[in-house]
């Protein structure tokens, strides 16, 4: 147990600092550090102190490298490649109180920081990894135990997904994570060398999804969309998603229309049709028997009560 002079310091005593100075037999030797460009930084005795008598230390870095995902093709117990997302060549952050900055003192050695707390997917496979790059500061906490600087920073927990199965508003669909690699987005990147599932959830019943793969190309991408994890249900929520259309056109294919062809999407901007093939004959309903002849114009909306398009309009030619 230390004096009651240097225990002060716990309690934002002002006489903190002699305090140090008077027992620094119960601290390292460490004195001020010059870095380049002039500035000179002091550590923090009472860190020092109690690194010294309990194994471990929060320390600022300054990430010289973007984070590595765990290479999952490795063979487990490897030495040479972690287990979990981790970057290196890493330098602690220190005050410098006469110049009132922060900055990354080099003299001090490069360090390896771990990132632990990542969410991961059913088989091991990091899916919510922490929102560092390199250039970001982080705090990093020696752990005795395992013998690592860790990152006490929290995972990323939003991520970008595509479906792989149809979602109906209100349940839920596995779908794969789409990552950010070199400046476009991927579903296989290259630490993974495989795509990485998840199971997105409808909690509010909004959204309808179509799945990847379900038509052919242009129309093979699934519904893109983000979805954040939730902690009080441990589950990865839809908060958005592509939006369906919701009113289309085209030409009747019978007399009278009940498919059209040709279709393009009036509304909203940027939606795609969800429940059929866009490139073959959308099936409609003509709820007010109006009729009509093969080649009329017609404009059909989304009826999400009956899960059919259905004729709001005729034009003939």
């Amino acid at each position: 147990m230390p004096p009651a002079e240097f225990r002060r310091i716990h309690k934002g005593d002002r006489r903190s600092a002699s305090a140090v100075n008077k027992h620094r037999d119960h601290t390292s030797s460490l004195t001020g550090l010059q870095a380049s460009g002039g500035l000179t930084f002091h550590h923090d005795r009472e860190i020092t102190w109690l690194r010294q008598r309990q194994g471990e230390v929060i320390r600022m870095f300054e990430l010289s490298e973007a984070v590595q995902f765990p290479d999952t093709t490795r063979t487990t117990g490897s030495a040479s490649e972690p287990d979990i997302m981790w970057v290196d060549n890493c330098y602690p952050v220190l005050y410098s109180p006469n110049d009132y900055v922060y900055a990354d003192n080099t003299s001090l050695g490069p360090q390896t920081l771990y990132f632990p707390l990542a969410y991961l997917t059913a088989n091991g496979i990091a899916a919510g990894y922490p929102l560092v790059d390199s250039g970001k500061k982080v705090y990093a906490k020696w752990n005795k135990q395992s013998g690592r600087w860790e990152v006490m920073a929290l995972p990323f927990d939003l991520l970008r997904f595509e479906l792989i199965d149809a979602l109906t508003p209100g349940g839920n669909a596995t779908a794969n994570v789409r990552f950010y690699e070199s400046a476009a987005y991927t579903l296989t990147p290259t630490w993974a060398g495989t795509e990485i599932e998840i199971e997105v959830y409808d909690i509010d019943g909004e959204f309808r999804g179509r799945a990847k793969d379900a038509y052919g190309s242009p129309h093979n991408a699934g519904s893109r969309g983000l979805a954040k994890y939730m902690p009080q249900s441990s589950q990865w929520e839809i908060v958005k998603l592509t939006k369906n259309a919701l009113k289309i056109q085209g030409a009747a294919t019978a007399d009278p229309p009940t498919a059209i062809d040709g279709v393009t999407v009036m509304s909203p901007s940027g939606a795609i049709i969800v429940d059929q093939d866009p490139a073959g004959n959308i099936n409609v309903t003509d709820i007010f028997g109006w009729g009509g002849s093969d080649g009329d114009l017609v404009i059909a909306v989304w009826n999400e009560n009956t899960v059919h398009w259905e004729i709001q309009e005729i034009v003939c030619p």
